[in-house]
């Protein structure tokens, strides 16, 4: 053996001698979400650079996260384009605003972070399974708020934003990054001001219940526009639900301060509950549980194989979000024990 092939073997040998923790340490490490955004934001053709900034100027907590390589994350990521059509909408002095707001742009930001590793092909997948079986689908946000996921001609919409095909799945050590073409705006309003509106309340039906909220007394609505206590979950009834009750009793109702506060109030639970909650629920109860209610009774939750009923009212529409909670909207009126 020539002296150049023996050292040549000898370093080889050595090489495979090596703990796998040292050879690895040789290898450089993948980067993290936080170090693609920027590396993105900073290159010879830069993308994510709105992004990158508003990321920077939310503060470091939310950079923190992105970099973190002991979790798992997947991040829509508008494009550059995305945000300039979102700023042209908002205005520049807006704009400008929100980044000099760290709390509001975190709110917005984290609306397009979720909690663990979805593959683009699996989101696809989920939401075919989805439609199948007759329900929606929804990503559950680290803002807390559910995005909607719908698939239309092949493409995955995440809230109204369109997930580029040829830009997803860009892989991290720490999740994946997917390229949109919007900004995803979370809810800003409370329950009580979804409710008050005329356009939110004539969009699902809700006119009535809308006007039982205002003729109460102004406790009803400071409690659905309260943000600092954990959040509610409310039951909204419909207008036909309502006129099941017949025009006297409605007019009873609503004419009675005491009874309307209390009938509104067995609709409402302290603390967030979405749909997904309430599946697990179902799933670790038999599929019926009670709860208490802001009124003092309970409501019975329960799964038939006609659908999710409230006591006798069955579920229509789940997860209309709100900043301080969530609304699902049902087909008939609740009524607490006492005023049956």
């Amino acid at each position: 053996m020539t002296r150049l092939l023996w050292i040549v073997t000898l370093v080889f040998t050595a090489l495979l001698a090596l703990p796998a923790s040292a050879q690895e340490a040789t290898q450089a490490p993948e980067p993290t979400i936080a170090s693609q955004i920027e590396a993105a934001a900073t290159s010879a053709e830069p993308e994510f650079t709105i992004l990158y900034a508003a990321l920077q100027a939310a503060g470091p907590a939310l950079l923190e996260a992105l970099s973190d390589p002991t979790v798992q994350l997947t991040l829509f990521a508008p494009t550059d384009a995305a945000f300039a059509a979102q700023i042209e909408r908002w205005g520049e002095e807006d704009f400008q605003a929100l980044m000099e707001n760290p709390q509001a742009l975190t709110f917005i930001l984290t609306f397009h972070l979720v909690s663990g590793v979805y593959p683009a092909a699996g989101i696809a997948a989920n939401i075919t399974q989805a439609d199948a079986a007759g329900r929606s689908a929804w990503v559950n946000t680290i803002n807390g708020q559910y995005a909607d996921l719908v698939l239309d001609g092949g493409t995955v919409y995440i809230d109204g934003a369109a997930l580029d095909p040829a830009a997803a799945d860009i892989t991290a050590s720490n999740g994946l990054i997917h390229t949109i073409d919007a900004v995803m705006l979370p809810e800003p309003r409370t329950i009580g001001q979804l409710l008050t509106d005329p356009q939110t309340a004539a969009r699902y039906e809700l006119n009535t219940l809308s006007a039982a909220i205002l003729a109460a007394d102004s406790s009803v609505l400071d409690t659905l526009n309260e943000k600092d206590s954990g959040g509610f979950t409310l039951f909204a009834p419909t207008d036909a639900a309502f006129a099941v009750l017949g025009e006297d009793a409605l007019e009873a109702a609503l004419t009675d301060p005491d009874a309307l506060r209390s009938l509104l109030a067995y609709h409402l639970l302290s603390g967030v509950a979405r749909s997904g909650d309430l599946a697990s629920l179902l799933a670790a109860n038999q599929n019926a549980f009670t709860v208490p209610t802001v009124e003092g009774n309970d409501l019975v939750i329960s799964l038939t194989p006609d659908g999710a009923f409230i006591n006798d009212a069955k579920l229509m529409i789940s997860d209309i979000d709100a900043v301080n909670g969530v609304i699902h909207i049902i087909d008939a009126v609740l009524v607490p024990p006492f005023s049956q």
